[in-house]
């Protein structure tokens, strides 16, 4: 029978070799500037975010992509996730919109798209907005088209109730004024052209011959607080303003009746009820300007995110007891918006600002993003794909507080309103709090150039396997993925140049090699990289300006590799000691593409997989290894390395006819394929160099070949221009197509 010790003993190797399954997913990498705003929070803790044409679902808990749909055509514009239902809860359904006005409904727990709703505009998508309503099953999207259209979508049936085109350039709001209309319903059109609300200039013009009365603080205070002028004529605009285009428009989400505008270096509260601008939020005018703002709900709290990337809090306060009132000023107004005067002016304090996001030169700011349930999380996407979390938290600082001193915790206080006082509770004591980076969600800095997956599954490799894939990219760096999490592990700036080519040497080592340009000699740099600690060995250090290198192939038994120039001779290199053995004569057709022939001696190799650099093996324990190299006219050679290490003169194999130069070539024990730049295809049977095939593949700019792994199975990818297909080497039938 079976003990209890026993039992835990098989539960803890069946989690050790547990392996780490992978599910089809998209990783994206930077984003494009159009995206700028395609950022949104939902209330299960998900994110989404556009990414050139793709919508990405993240998870803020564990920082992790989770989804990504790639069926959008052209760059997302905007994104909404479907909002709070009373009935069902908060909805996993998710919005997006793209330039050319397509607009879907995604389901992310399924990863499926619901429907496309049919908006009949080809124009880009520059704002979405959900309508209220008090029906469950009724879903409203009013949808605004660039240059003057706005409609109101049913999302549920995907169809369009009505639309309205006006005669003036709409954005966010009028080139000059705002536009409201008071008439509004869900199911009918909208009846004439709105009021329009004109706006002053918000910034004080910076002239260096102004007079004394210009720099008083007071005479800035009145120009700043210019009202609204209510009516179709335009106001007068005063000279010494400066015209500044307005950024964001959005309701108060504190205050009843309350607008907020957002402009570069100033943002303004306006008062719907009595028309008039009741608060002024400045900052000077050498500090980064301000791209984007969010108002908070639970308290009246703006966040303002600057283009540097910092993040700043301002909270509203009540008026300074020896501050000078002026006539606009009088008691604050309450924060449920049940009383509203005409003689108020809101005050708001700067309460904290997070440091300065670092960027490199071609990065930019391009969405904040804010927890809509506890309102003190945040979210910054950066146009090189990163996206920085942030927490608003309480510093523990009194000396009289007896939980700092107990060790308690303020764990279970998750929104902001468990850190700041309400406006009107005149006991509760503003804490000192910060804004500290939570996590950061990491992407690649630069293009990718080339991508390889790691050695695939063995018995050997079973406790320790994890489905690696590592990336090169333009900037000489090397960052590997966990295809089972999504999530970039290791990020490593090995090579000066831009990254040619990745090959495996096992689940630790890769050697890699990058050049800088194809057409001029360069100096190329090969490196073997420890991935776990980014110990990095370099290879043909003392070389010097010469063509580029074509190739590096790695042996099946790990002894060996070889690394090919573009019209030189191949050089055989010992993996052990990093030696060069030997080099191929010159009298040899230079070679254009080469692979290792897989034998049955790695059987009775042991410890073939690990890690072969530091490792010594036995004396005597190499074994003979073969190659096959193909040279420009198509004829393909075999060669021997023998257990001294000695290459043996090749055997050719003639073709037969004359091929165009061949683009790869690849083998899998006694069968070997090789195609030309015709997508033409030859099947060689090793065993006996007369058995061939040729056969056609009717694919254009065929760029690589390769043979699925597993003990007789001889299917094979072929990758074209134009999609990947599934190939039988006994009969080259087409199983599937991916294009």
């Amino acid at each position: 029978m079976e003990t209890n010790k026993d039992k835990r003993h098989s539960t803890a190797s069946e989690q050790s070799t547990r392996l780490h399954m992978t599910a089809p997913r998209t990783f994206s990498n930077q984003c494009h500037i159009l995206n700028k705003g395609a950022i949104d929070w939902s209330e299960n803790g998900l994110l989404a975010y556009g990414s050139y044409n793709l919508v990405v679902v993240v998870d803020t808990a564990k920082v992790i992509p989770v989804q990504c749909f790639t069926d959008h055509k052209s760059l997302i514009k905007k994104l909404l996730w479907v909002p709070f239902d009373s009935v069902s809860g908060a909805s996993s359904e998710l919005v997006s919109a793209d330039c050319n006005g397509d607009i879907a409904l995604w389901d992310v727990c399924r990863g499926r798209c619901i429907s496309w709703i049919d908006s009949e505009q080809a124009k880009p998508v520059n704002g979405l907005e959900w309508v209220p309503s008090s029906l469950n099953n009724d879903l409203l999207l009013g949808v605004l088209h660039a240059p003057y259209t706005f409609s109101i979508l049913d999302v549920r049936k995907g169809t369009r109730l009505w639309k309205k085109t006006f005669c003036d350039t709409i954005n966010i709001l009028c080139p000059e004024c705002i536009l409201f209309f008071d008439n509004f319903e869900r199911k009918t059109a909208l009846n004439g052209n709105g009021r329009k609300f004109y706006i002053s200039n918000t910034a004080a013009g910076e002239n260096s011959t102004v007079n004394e009365e210009s720099t008083r603080p007071r005479t800035r205070f009145k120009r700043l607080m210019k009202g609204l002028v209510l009516g179709e004529s335009q106001p007068k605009m005063d000279p010494s303003l400066t015209v500044s285009e307005c950024i964001q428009f959005t309701y108060h989400r504190a205050l009843r009746n309350h607008i907020i505008l957002m402009y570069q270096y100033d943002i303004l509260i306006l008062d719907l009820y009595i028309s008039m601008t009741v608060g002024v939020i400045s900052i000077d005018r050498s500090f980064s300007p301000f791209c984007q703002m969010y108002s908070c709900r639970q308290r009246d709290i703006i966040y303002c995110l600057q283009e540097s990337g910092s993040l700043s809090l301002k909270l509203r306060r009540k008026p300074i007891a020896n501050y000078l009132m002026s006539p606009m000023d009088a008691s604050p107004v309450a924060v449920s918006g049940n009383e509203s005067s005409s003689d108020t002016y809101l005050w708001y304090e700067h309460r904290i600002q997070s440091e300065i996001i670092r960027q490199t030169k071609n990065s930019k700011v391009l969405g904040l993003a804010v927890c809509p349930i506890t309102e003190k999380h945040c979210a910054i996407l950066l146009s090189l794909g990163k996206i920085m979390f942030f927490e608003l938290e309480k510093i523990m600082t009194a000396s009289n507080d007896v939980s700092f001193y107990l060790g308690r915790r303020d764990n279970h206080k998750l929104t902001l309103s468990n850190i700041f006082p309400s406006f009107n509770d005149s006991q509760g004591l503003i804490p000192k709090v910060r804004l500290y980076p939570r996590g950061m969600l990491p992407s690649l800095e630069s293009a990718l150039t080339v991508i390889k997956y790691c050695p695939p599954l063995t018995s050997a490799t079973r406790a320790k396997y994890k489905p690696l894939l590592a990336v090169g990219t333009n900037s000489g760096n090397i960052a590997i993925f966990n295809l089972a999490t999504g999530l970039m592990l290791k990020e490593y700036h090995v090579h000066s140049h831009p990254v040619r080519g990745i090959e495996w040497i096992s689940q630790r080592y890769i050697i890699s090699w990058s050049f800088y340009s194809y057409t001029l000699n360069t100096k190329s740099q090969v490196i073997v990289t420890d991935i776990q600690c980014g110990q990095s060995t370099p290879v043909r250090i003392n070389k010097v300006d010469e063509p580029y290198v074509v190739f590096v192939k790695v042996s099946p038994l790990k002894q060996y590799f070889v690394i090919g120039i573009k019209d030189g001779p191949v050089e055989i290199w010992d993996l052990k000691s990093m030696s060069l053995l030997s080099k191929m004569s010159k009298r040899f057709p230079p070679a254009v593409c080469m692979e290792w022939v897989q034998c049955n001696m790695s059987k009775g190799k042991k410890n073939s997989i690990t890690t072969p650099i530091i490792e010594e093996n036995e004396i005597g324990s190499k074994y003979p290894e073969h190659l096959l190299i193909s040279d420009i006219t198509g004829n393909l050679y075999a060669f021997l390395i023998d257990s001294n290490s000695f290459l043996k003169p090749g055997t050719m194999i003639e073709p037969g006819v004359l091929l165009k130069p061949p683009v790869y070539l690849t083998c899998k024990l006694n069968v070997a394929l090789q195609v030309d730049s015709d997508g033409n295809l030859f099947v060689w049977d090793l065993s006996n160099q007369m058995d061939k095939q040729k056969q056609h593949i009717n694919r254009l700019e065929i760029r690589k070949l390769k043979f699925a792994p597993g003990a007789g199975n001889f299917r094979f990818l072929c990758l074209s221009s134009d999609g990947i297909d599934i190939f039988n080497v006994f009969g080259v039938s087409i199983l599937f197509i991916v294009t």
